[in-house]
């Protein structure tokens, strides 16, 4: 009788999840239900491809983002359980050349555990990999000397172990630690012959010539101001060439994704309950389950950094969120961002009223994509959602807890599509709030632009964090800026005020087309150039929002 209860309210949630797709701009959104180790429930609503009308199903591939670090720590795991690396051993170990000169602690002590739970305290730098319309601009094979360069402080001193940083490129330092033992194996092909094949999980992906080619994926999508669909440039982190593979660059579908979560719920089960006391009567380990170390990743390695207004506190693991309901932490890593930021979600935390049900998710976003996965360990149950789209509010997130409160029947009810309806509102009015305002009133009372805008043209340097700014002048189209080698891939630089230009767009629009999704903070889209008499010399860029300005050297400059 629960089952068929169960399904019911499953079915009711169906009805809203369409609704749902609507009012956050999904073009398609495709999930899954297990429970008790069952898959028990799949749907899938919208449409994978816009210009050919095809419908997304349970076995349409999708990017999944940072989802991909779960695999990643998986990976890892194998290895950690086999002698060949250790969490607690330093990276240098394994790494001679990591070593951040901004805290030498962290090239000495750093470990596994540190990158994977985002730890080290180095600086968030996307911006520094991610430019025109998601090109990857970064040098993926000097990774270790960019992060050597960058920022380990803040105002109250040194971060690393202290102070919780989220960062994908340092994460995916994990999958070259792999690579220095596993005899000239590629991540990727690690991966797959490791994890993907033995759990026969054949529709996933670590490779965009494979996501590419195949005939069943979701296109990346943005809904725009008019309503309509603007499809994305392909997404450049999925390349074999890129580190950002590892951290973000795998491809699924809920099919495979039900497989890969009962397989870390059974071994994580065996590895708690029998593994360090182990005898054939109490249980064998999970036939053809090839991971290992679960148990360590999935626990809370470091608490989240900031107070919880509703329930429990959430931990970081390694590659998965733990969080214990009811908790406003749930989303916290999600794209919903602006209905935490008013204060709206305090009033729909789910199972107030319920008992305390522990649930280790994690969630992915890239530009026109959204995905996650919930499981709940006590009764061995996972929700897989992918989506294409998601320009309103982050739609996999919103989905994945109507799910929850209708697969476990908590209490109070709340209505979450009333809260993705104000995020969607909300969302729409960001970029003027948050962008275009702040940025209309630093211009305030300035003078007109420069005359010569040919003297700003040059390339501009920081050895430190191995960029370097092309800027390039031409009679019809003014300045324009690119990053490093992706010359082919330019912003157009406007006037902002004196000796100062911005390469940000003037709509929400062409922000979403331009797959810009790193640049949420209005002071990292400006350059402020340096002079001596008048020649220009150099420039500073605030390329991450909580970070100082660098300065970038222009070459050929006669001034020191």
């Amino acid at each position: 009788m629960e089952a068929i209860l169960i399904i019911y309210r499953l079915e009711v949630a169906h009805a809203q999840i369409e609704r749902l797709r609507e009012t956050s701009g999904a073009s398609s959104i495709s999930y899954g239900v297990l429970h008790y180790g069952d898959v028990i429930y799949a749907r899938s609503v919208g449409l994978r491809d816009q210009a050919r009308r095809l419908p997304a199903d349970s076995q349409t591939i999708y990017p999944l983002a940072s989802i991909s670090k779960g695999f990643l720590a998986a990976a890892v795991g194998i290895l950690v359980d086999e002698g060949k690396l250790d969490w607690d051993v330093p990276i240098r170990t394994y790494l001679p050349q990591f070593n951040p000169v901004n805290d030498p602690n962290v090239g000495k002590q750093a470990n596994l555990v540190d990158l994977l739970s985002h730890a080290t305290g180095l600086a968030q730098h996307d911006l520094l990999h991610f430019g025109p319309f998601g090109s990857h601009i970064s040098d993926s094979a000097r990774l270790v000397h960019l992060l050597n360069g960058l920022p380990a402080s803040n105002n109250q001193g040194p971060r690393f172990r202290r102070w919780w940083l989220y960062n994908n490129h340092v994460s995916a330092l994990a999958s070259q630690v792999l690579e220095s033992v596993s005899s000239g194996l590629q991540y990727s092909d690690f991966l797959e012959q490791r994890i993907l094949r033995p759990l026969h999980m054949f529709r996933t992906h670590v490779s965009q010539d494979k996501f590419d080619k195949d005939s069943n994926i979701a296109l990346p999508y943005a809904r725009l101001s008019n309503g309509s669909f603007a499809k994305l440039p392909p997404p450049e982190y999925l390349r074999e060439t890129t580190h950002l593979l590892s951290s973000q660059g795998v491809t699924s579908c809920v099919q495979d994704l039900l497989i890969w979560a009962k397989a870390i719920l059974e071994r994580e089960v065996w590895e708690r309950n029998y593994q360090h006391h182990y005898t054939e009567e109490m249980g064998q380990p999970p036939p053809n389950n090839p991971l290992r170390q679960i148990a360590t990743i999935r626990h809370g390695h470091y608490p989240q950094p900031f107070a919880v207004d509703v329930g429990h506190l959430g931990h970081y693991c390694l590659g998965w969120l733990c969080v214990t309901l009811p908790s406003s932490s749930l989303g916290m890593i999600s794209f919903n961002k602006e209905t935490r930021r008013s204060g709206d979600q305090l009033n729909y935390v789910l199972g107030k009223n319920s008992s305390p049900l522990p649930v280790l998710l994690h969630n992915g976003k890239a530009p026109g994509y959204s995905s996650v996965i919930y499981t709940f360990p006590e009764t061995s149950s996972a929700i897989i959602v992918l989506t294409n789209g998601a320009s309103d509010g982050d739609p996999a997130d919103w989905c994945a807890r109507i799910l929850t409160q209708e697969l476990f029947d908590l209490r109070p009810r709340v209505d979450m599509l009333d809260l993705a309806e104000k995020e969607a509102v909300l969302s729409r009015k960001w970029f003027d709030e948050y962008m275009l305002r702040p940025l209309r009133e630093d211009s305030m009372g300035v003078r007109n632009s420069p005359v010569d805008l040919k003297k700003y043209e040059g390339r501009y340097e920081n050895i430190d964090l191995l960029t370097t700014l092309n800027i390039r002048f031409s009679s019809s189209s003014g300045l324009t800026l690119s990053f490093n080698h992706r010359t082919e891939k330019k912003y157009p630089l406007r006037f902002h005020k004196e000796h100062e230009f911005s390469f940000l767009p003037h709509d929400r629009d062409s922000w979403l087309r331009d797959c810009m999704l790193d640049v949420f903070d209005y002071r990292t889209g400006i350059l402020k150039f340096t002079h001596m008499g008048n020649e220009v010399f150099g420039l500073f860029w605030k390329w991450s929002a909580w970070e100082e300005e660098s300065f970038f050297l222009k070459q050929g400059s006669t001034t020191r």
